[in-house]
């Protein structure tokens, strides 16, 4: 576990962070460089191996997809000059006292699938999302996963995200701002990318099709400000409806009935 307070805007958090890996998983880490095809200022990505092993200073720069449990607490009574004085005999001291004075005195994670696109060099994968994947699964055996004329895939979550490369965790809403605050966030980058393969089979959107295809999952109905989108917590969009009988909400995929 790691444990730091950091500043965010004028706010101080307390952090709480851990990182997993799962062999079930792919987690895709890329490098960035000059296209040597070009002599302009265009850039590439590099595939390249993930870490094995990630601690917090690695992901400030990191480009790529990993899996983290974060927990994140603003820190209302918190003295700056007091932090930054702080010392490495006395830090865990230091820590307690802050704490208590804050009131955290236990930890509630919240699991995230992290893509972290951007680096201290403002280094960052080029807009081509189709060409650069992040994560991957497959699942091999259908014991627990079976088609069907009733059978249904949901996918469930929310997407969070802001713009400061050097604070790879969850900044709570309205600490930070941008120049884009006031800027429209349009209903046509408010998707995730996705493609789902069943046997010969791929979804794209409406149903299933032979024909490779990739698919959209949206989580903004409206176009608010991007100030309203920044550091919130955007659930997918419900496509689910009573007559499957679940309370599950979420993308909804009706399995293929071969």
């Amino acid at each position: 576990m790691i444990v730091l307070v950091d500043k965010a805007g004028d706010a101080y958090n307390s952090v709480f962070m851990q990182y997993f890996t799962n062999p079930a998983y792919k987690f895709y880490r890329y490098k960035i460089e000059k296209d040597p095809t070009t002599t302009g200022s265009r850039m590439l990505g590099i595939e390249i191996a993930p870490a094995t092993a990630l601690n917090y200073t690695d992901t400030q720069s990191y480009i790529g997809t990993y899996l983290a449990r974060m927990a994140v607490q603003r820190l209302d009574s918190a003295d700056g000059n007091a932090i930054k004085n702080y010392s490495k005999d006395k830090g865990l001291e230091q820590l307690e006292e802050l704490f208590a004075k804050n009131n955290v005195s236990s930890v509630k994670y919240d699991n995230y699938l992290v893509f972290h696109n951007c680096n201290p060099n403002e280094s960052h994968l080029p807009n081509k999302i189709p060409y650069y994947p992040i994560f991957e699964t497959t699942i091999t055996s259908l014991s627990t996963l079976f088609g069907g004329a009733n059978a249904n895939l949901v996918i469930t979550g929310s997407v969070t995200f802001h713009h400061l490369a050097d604070k790879p965790y969850m900044i709570p809403k309205g600490e930070i701002s941008s120049r884009s605050d006031d800027s429209t966030f349009y209903k046509s980058n408010s998707y995730i990318p996705a493609k789902l393969k069943w046997g010969n089979l791929y979804w794209d959107g409406s149903g299933w099709t032979t024909e490779e295809a990739t698919f959209k999952i949206p989580y903004l109905k409206n176009e608010p400000k991007f100030g309203d989108v920044l550091c919130a917590t955007n659930e997918i969009i419900n496509t689910v409806t009573w007559r499957i009988g679940t309370t599950e909400k979420g993308y909804l995929i009706k399995c293929p009935t071969d």
